[in-house]
Formats: structure tokens, sequence, C-alpha cells
């Protein structure tokens, strides 16, 4: 059924039962501005609704609708617009987010009832994802992350971690794998961000440090950066300075684990490389004059001794380049060598 707008009583009108925003009461003074706008100029934008009931609900517009009662209006323009729960949904939150109206909690809820209720039960999760960012007209990664920190949310939960000081979507992304690797360790950062002790860029870079550090030395990694936030929020302007050299000094005691596990990969890759050389040269030695003598056919023997003398033609070739590279290979190794050890 086409769109079509007409004037609506106010009294038919429901609001939005899928309404994200839960701090309305702070916006009177906003309504209230809204509704004196509305009696000296009218209302320029209908709201829109959907048929239900013997009314009708709101999909977008709220703001609108309560402005327009406060003014004392009896009916207001509505576009009218067939629609099914999963629509209801969404207009009520892609407004919200066009007009920035959503705080990150609002955002998390909405979008995991979403996700939950149309998206998250079908077929592949990526794909649901990447349609539902689609859908609200958000970038892929924001939406990601949102869900992901209502994930961690719920891994808090059953770990027995607290989630103090009400935590930021980012920095929620940045802990919740030390919350499922290490959940004293977390503890330890959630409440120094709780207590004022850390900063937000503090705390994503001690969890990022203790995720890297071996799992015997998470906790003591975050003690060790707590406490330095702590000794840093009593000296007031030196905190930052206690948690960066806390910081240093983690990473310096990390440098000599991290290039041995480089080292160890590429040692690994290498190994195969040459491998591949040891299993050509064991097949090259089976092409040898018995090999030729095998063949009954001169034709037949005549081309595999003309492919045999082009694979040596590229060995050649490959050796002479070789020979020329020592000097270039020797420096670019040692420059690796370098960049580790920094």
């Amino acid at each position: 059924m086409p769109d079509k707008m007409q004037n609506i009583s106010l009294s038919k009108i429901e609001p939005n039962p899928y309404q994200p925003r839960k701090e309305m009461d702070g916006e009177e003074n906003k309504i209230a501005e809204l509704a004196e706008s509305l009696k000296s100029s009218g209302l320029l934008q209908p709201i829109m609704v959907r048929p239900h009931n013997d009314g009708y609900q709101i999909a977008t517009g709220e703001r609108r609708f309560r402005a327009a009662k406060k003014a004392g209006f009896q009916e207001i323009p509505a576009i009218i617009r067939e629609m099914d729960e999963k629509q209801l949904r969404m207009y009520s939150v892609i407004e919200n987010i066009h007009r920035l109206d959503l705080n990150e909690d609002e955002k998390k809820v909405a979008f995991q009832k979403i996700w939950e209720t149309d998206y998250g039960v079908k077929g592949n999760p990526e794909k649901g994802k990447s349609q539902m960012a689609e859908d609200l007209g958000l970038p892929s990664a924001t939406l990601n992350r949102y869900l992901r920190a209502v994930e961690v949310e719920e891994i808090a939960e059953q770990k027995g971690v607290s989630l103090e000081g009400n935590l930021s979507v980012e920095e929620l992304e940045s802990i919740g794998r030390l919350i499922e690797q290490k959940p004293e360790a977390a503890k330890e950062l959630i409440e120094a961000r709780a207590n004022g002790e850390l900063s937000s860029i503090e705390f994503r870079d001690a969890c990022r440090l203790a995720l890297s550090a071996k799992d015997k030395h998470k906790t003591r990694i975050a003690k060790k950066i707590r406490k330095a936030g702590r000794r840093g929020k009593r000296a007031k302007e030196k905190g930052a300075r206690h948690v960066k050299q806390a910081v240093k000094e983690v990473e310096d005691e990390q440098t000599g684990e991290v290039p041995k596990q480089q080292l160890k990969i590429i040692l690994a890759r290498d190994q195969k490389l040459l491998n591949r050389a040891i299993k050509f040269r064991s097949d090259a030695e089976k092409l040898d004059m018995t090999f030729l003598e095998s063949f009954q056919t001169v034709e037949l023997r005549n081309q595999a001794i003309t492919n045999l003398e082009a694979t040596a033609s590229v060995l050649d070739g490959t050796l002479r380049g070789a020979h020329q590279s020592q000097d270039r290979w020797t420096k670019e190794w040692d420059e690796c060598l370098n960049e580790l050890k920094k």
C-alpha cells in the first residue's frame, strides 16, 4: 500500500514501543522550545506512523509529537506507512542515530535488540552484520564495536568481573579479550579506570600490554600499571609521567620475548622454503643418465633433454642473480635484526 499523508488526532497516536532513548526527562526544555516554535510556525515536517489496532504508532517524530501535545494541538500531519515490527524498530533507531540523540548505552541496547530479533538468527552472522549496518546507514566497523561491547558485558558477567565506571565502547573492546584470558588482570585495570587512576588512553594501552604478555605475567603487569596510575593520581599534574614510565618498563621487559617469537616465525617460514630446494635437488638427482637411458623413443628422449637444458638455464640465471645479491641480502637481514631489537 502506498504512503499517504493526512492530519491525525493526537489521541489516536501511540509512542514507538521500540524508542531507544531512555533519558527523555532531560529533554523537557527542548520539547518546550519546540512547542513554542510550533505555536508560531506550525509543524513543517510531518511525523511518520504506521496503522496499529484502531489507531497509529509513531515510527519517527516522537519529539514533534510530544511538542505538539504540549502546544495544545488536537491533530498533527503524519505520513501513514505500512510497516512490520522490524521496520518499526529500524526507523526508531535510524532517526535517533542521525540526530545524535542516543548515548552509547542506548545504542548498545538498541543495536543488540535489532541484531537478536532481525539479523543474528539468520544464516551467516558476518553477512547479517554487514546487511544490518547497511540498513542502518552505519559503517560495519562501528556496528561491530557496539555488538562486541554487548558481548564483552555478557562475558564479564559470566567471569564474575564487575564493569565499574561505565566503560566506553572503545574501552570495552580493549578489555574484552583480557577478561576472557585473565579476569584477575582485567579487574585490576577496570577498577583503576573507575577510580580515575588511568585515563582512557592509558587504560587501553595497559590492556594492550597485558594481552601481549605471557599468561603468567598479565596480572603482574596490570597491577604494575595500576600502581603507577595510583601514584600519578596522588601527584596530579605528574600523573601521566608515572603511567608512561610504567608502560615503557613493561615494553622493555617484553622486547626480550617478542623478537624471539618473531624470529621463530621467520625461521619456520624460511625452513619451508629450504625444504622445497632440498626436495627439488632430490628429484633432480633422479634425472641422471639412467633416467635418459630408460626412454625407448628417440623423439620423447630428446624432448626430455630439451626440458632438462631449459631447467639448467633457469638455474644458471638464478644462481648468477643469487651471487650478485649476497651483499644486499646480508644488509637487509642485519636491518631486520636491528628492527626486531628496537
